[in-house]
């Protein structure tokens, strides 16, 4: 845990999801729930590194972007989580293309440009962490998100289970705890 401690550049992040409502009724994607006039992920963000965005996984990156991919679908097509390298998370580290200020180099011969980083909202894995504001920032953007304002976080955290260190890791939210929780609560 010192190792996350010292880390200026670790940071779990939330995203939110922005759905033009219609004469009230508000209508979120699948990895979304509403929250006033606005949308906010289901789960903490994991963020990823999809292989040839633009051509074979296209569908992919389309999934992502509507909130329908699931972890086997990023899985399967070789996706890879992205943040921590050392323990409990052992992601990879996030690529020299897409560097901590968030300014990131498109990959070669991608039609759009693209880094092919992605942020998800998808249960049962490790938020990504060791991520910087500005990379957050972009992730959620080629996700066609946002992060959410502290205002927005305020909103969304409000009634939510407390349980301090008795986390259960299954129907509570982590607010107090030694280290991360796989996030395996489903919202309806």
């Amino acid at each position: 845990m010192e190792r996350i401690r010292s880390s200026s550049r670790l940071m779990v992040f939330a995203l939110v999801a922005l759905v033009a409502g219609q004469a009230g009724a508000l209508t979120c994607p699948p990895d979304s729930v509403p929250v006033g006039t606005f949308c906010v992920d289901k789960y903490e963000a994991s963020v990823w590194s999809v292989p040839d965005p633009t051509t074979r996984n296209k569908t992919l990156v389309s999934k992502l972007r509507k909130g329908t991919a699931t972890l086997g679908d990023l899985t399967s097509a070789g996706a890879t989580q992205l943040g921590c390298d050392f323990s409990p998370f052992n992601h990879a580290l996030f690529p020299a293309s897409f560097p901590e200020s968030g300014n990131w180099a498109p990959l070669p011969l991608s039609d759009p440009p693209t880094p092919g980083i992605y942020a998800a909202s998808v249960p049962s894995v490790l938020p990504s962490a060791c991520i910087t504001w500005f990379q957050s920032a972009q992730a959620c953007r080629l996700s066609e998100k946002r992060l959410l304002t502290n205002a927005e976080w305020q909103d969304a955290a409000a009634g939510t289970p407390d349980p301090g260190n008795a986390d259960d890791g299954a129907t509570t939210c982590v607010t107090n705890s030694a280290g991360p929780a796989h996030a395996v609560l489903t919202i309806t």
